[in-house]
């Protein structure tokens, strides 16, 4: 087993590619206008002039005989930014690509993505420095209408001769994420909100610096451990009948035996009944019982395959129980949706053969929802009363499928290669993963969709986002990034809109 194996359990995990850049637009050239050659006679003598055979008052329209735009800003950063600013600089270019001294900056900003088709419709900012000679450093303070709103930005240049560059790279802010103290020295993988502080679970062995074995608690300031915490990866977190319930890897805390599953009782992790002979991938309150899925053959009681539910007393499979299905077998998202519980995963179930990594219950047996996807599922959602599903799958949506009673649906266009969880977020769905990037929205790993076009969530991390929650009505994201844009944020941070 590699040493990333513990992602999403028995999941596969990937290194995104180039995650942290933002790609550069692309440049619109100019053509020289052509001329036509007109003599008048001036009493004695002829003079010859040179007319434009097709005169324009259109600003793009170059002057003179200088047909050479300035270069496109490359450089294009946000240095600092707040709820209501963002402070950019670039380095300047020059009149005629990178010599001499350029005359304007035109920097606009929208909450889409900017390109050619919407730039003249983006918000423009009026104040802007005069260019500096080439190679030095420009900056200036933008001013934002609306607090805790995320914009993409971009700047082209012009010269005298009204020749204009292409757009610049794209840069998005304000980054409204904050580190919660020194972080986590590995990955996250779960979260809840418990007793007013929030509980982290995942592959770590050391939380703000101190030691803390795959399980710590933030009070708001401090990291602090949980008891002995476990021998191995924490994968899972729920809060079932006042108390803390950890799934997982492990096998043991401290000396005590747990088994993939266990109880903080206030001063240390005891066992859950019997425990879970597996690994457990997922914690789901169902109708008020505690539901397990993972990639499990047995526990106490009813036998049960990837599926369990706790009674209080005993583990007991629902139904007959999830069927394998190469390569990434098992379950790893669980939800309920109009009031049948959802798995999400690598299976087929025995009493609907379409059922392809996406079934319900229904209190008697598990059936198909729509046609299933054809990869694994790694997260589910709840949005505008609809199911989402996010994995590694191309059909029925890239890597996101949306389920309405019979209908399904894409997702803004998809996003690959792969989605790890969804979270719904009052008005809008958050989506975490490996991806470069949506259709309507820079910033990898992370960003959010409306219902009808994706919308940034920051300028995207430098590596996956795994796990999403609440913590005192902010959202909190963690994995196994380190940084958010050009913020340390070690494996988790918080959205501090500062409202």
């Amino acid at each position: 087993m590699d040493d990333r194996s513990h992602v999403r359990g028995d999941r596969p995990s990937r290194t995104p590619g180039a995650s942290g850049a933002l790609g550069a637009a692309g440049s619109a050239g100019f053509a020289p206008r052509s001329r036509t050659l007109r003599f008048f006679a001036l009493g004695l003598g002829l003079v010859l002039a040179s007319v434009c055979s097709s005169c324009s008052d259109d600003e793009d329209t170059p002057l003179g005989d200088d047909f050479t735009p300035p270069s496109e800003v490359s450089d294009l950063s946000i240095l600092r930014s707040s709820t209501t600013s963002v402070t950019l600089a670039w380095t300047a270019p020059g009149d005629d690509e990178d010599s001499g001294r350029a005359r304007s900056y035109e920097l606009r900003f929208s909450r889409e993505r900017l390109d050619e088709s919407n730039w003249a419709s983006a918000e423009p900012t009026p104040a802007m420095p005069t260019p500096s000679q080439p190679g030095e450093t420009d900056s200036v303070v933008v001013g934002l209408g609306s607090s805790g709103t995320v914009y993409h930005f971009a700047i082209r240049t012009s010269d005298e001769s009204a020749n204009r560059s292409g757009l610049s790279n794209q840069v998005v802010g304000p980054n409204l994420w904050e580190p919660l103290g020194e972080g986590l020295d590995s990955w996250v993988l779960a979260l809840v909100e418990f007793e007013g502080d929030l509980i982290a679970g995942g592959a770590f062995t050391t939380a703000g610096g101190s030691p803390a074995s795959r399980v710590a608690r933030w009070d708001g300031g401090a990291w602090s451990s949980l008891g002995d915490g476990f021998d191995d990866t924490v994968l899972a977190l729920a809060v079932y009948d006042g108390s803390l319930v950890a799934g997982g890897r492990f096998r043991f805390s401290g000396g005590v035996a747990v088994s993939g599953v266990a109880r903080w009782n206030g001063s240390s992790w005891v066992p859950l009944g019997n425990g879970i002979d597996g690994t457990v991938n997922t914690l789901h309150l169902h109708d008020g019982a505690l539901v397990a899925g993972g990639r499990f053959a047995t526990e106490e009681g009813a036998g049960a395959r990837h599926v369990a539910q706790w009674d209080g007393t005993t583990w007991r499979g629902i139904g007959l129980g999830i069927e394998d299905r190469p390569p990434y077998p098992g379950v790893y998202a669980l939800e309920t949706w109009n009031g049948l519980l959802v798995a999400g995963g690598g299976f087929g179930v025995s009493t609907d053969p379409f059922a392809t990594n996406l079934a319900a219950w229904d209190g008697e047996e598990w059936f198909r929802i729509g046609s299933g996807t054809d990869g694994p599922v790694y997260g589910l959602a709840t949005f505008q009363g609809d199911l989402v599903a996010g994995g590694d799958f191309e059909t029925p949506g890239l890597s996101l499928a949306r389920f309405a009673g019979t209908e399904t649906f894409g997702v803004g266009g998809g996003v690959t290669p792969g989605v790890w969880r969804l979270y719904s977020a009052g008005d809008v769905l958050v989506v975490g993963g490996e991806f470069a990037g949506t259709r309507d929205a820079l910033g990898a790993n992370l960003s959010s969709w409306d219902g009808a076009r994706w919308r940034p969530l920051g300028p995207g991390t430098d590596a996956s986002v795994q796990v999403m929650a609440t913590y005192r009505g902010e959202l909190v994201v963690g994995g196994e990034f380190t940084r958010i844009g050009n913020r340390s944020c070690p494996r988790i941070a918080r959205w501090a809109t500062g409202e």
